[in-house]
């Protein structure tokens, strides 16, 4: 059974794929930050020469948006420097290397979803600090998977799903943006699709089609649309007194950091070169909904 290296382990998708590795031929290693600080080069190399993996997965990250305004140091860390000692550890030692980026690398000026091609231009210094962690690793290693995700939600973790599910339940009103519009993508997907990608990487070797590629759940919806849509399945599981939902401008909730106002992803390449389609984030909504 090959090795996966996880990195970020305690992330959304980071636990993911420690449960889902094993279903894909991998015996997972999962390190959270406290058993390795992926800024820390010498940290980096030292555990990937003991630990000798197959693969790497990097879903660590520095995710909290608006901190990273402040915190921009902390950001770089994790989301810069990490990827780049990654990447020179993954090219000394000729090892894959699968890292997790964001939607949050384009602006939102667009008004159909973003393609590879297309170029960047963060708003915020979490997306410029991804960007730079996406540069990092094309430059030093060509064996990578760069996956851009959008709007990630899952089990694990606080994120606008959860956050949603849970404020619907307990207040009478819920005021939700209706002019920022995304992909909402299921975490369990993006483990899914990573694991699939380092099998065939295996397998193909020499022809596999490495480079950045976008997946992000269809339709894409606004954030007031993506709460509709979590109530109404709540309210089919028969929950009762619900919050009534009132859609406002993003402007209406001024944040540090600024948010693309139109940030779906278009996951054809993926589907092309590897037959992997976009997820149904509906789908992957519903199934969730039960669980909770």
């Amino acid at each position: 059974m090959k090795k996966l290296l996880i990195t970020g382990a305690k992330g959304q998708v980071g636990q993911e794929l420690t449960q889902q590795a094993n279903f894909h031929s991998f015996k997972p290693i999962p390190l959270s930050r406290a058993d390795l600080d992926i800024s820390d080069y010498d940290q980096v190399d030292q555990t990937v020469n003991d630990i000798k993996p197959d693969i790497i997965i990097n879903a660590a990250a520095f995710t909290n948006v608006d901190l990273a305004e402040t915190k921009q140091e902390q950001a770089l860390a994790c989301n810069k420097e990490g990827p780049d000692n990654l990447a020179v550890t993954a090219a000394k030692l000729n090892i894959p290397l699968f890292h997790i980026s964001t939607d949050f690398i384009f602006d939102g000026e667009k008004n159909t979803p973003y393609i590879e091609d297309d170029d960047p231009n963060p708003l915020s210094f979490y997306g410029e600090s991804k960007l730079l962690g996406e540069e990092a690793v094309w430059t030093v290693w060509d064996k990578h998977i760069i996956l851009r995700v959008s709007w990630v939600f899952g089990q694990y973790g606080h994120n606008f799903f959860s956050g949603v599910a849970d404020w619907a339940k307990n207040k009478k009103e819920l005021q939700i943006v209706s002019d920022q519009v995304g992909g909402p993508t299921p975490a369990n997907a993006v483990a899914e699709t990573l694991l699939v990608l380092a099998a065939k990487s295996i397998e193909q070797n020499n022809s596999f089609y490495w480079g950045t590629y976008h997946y992000s759940g269809l339709p894409a919806v606004s954030r007031f649309e993506y709460t509709q849509f979590i109530v109404s399945e709540l309210k089919k599981m028969g929950v009762e007194n619900l919050a009534n939902l009132v859609p406002v401008p993003a402007s209406h909730y001024p944040m540090p950091a600024q948010r693309p106002a139109y940030s779906a992803l278009d996951s054809g390449l993926l589907e092309r070169n590897f037959g992997i389609k976009a997820p149904d984030w509906q789908e992957g909504a519903r199934e969730l909904i039960k669980i909770k």
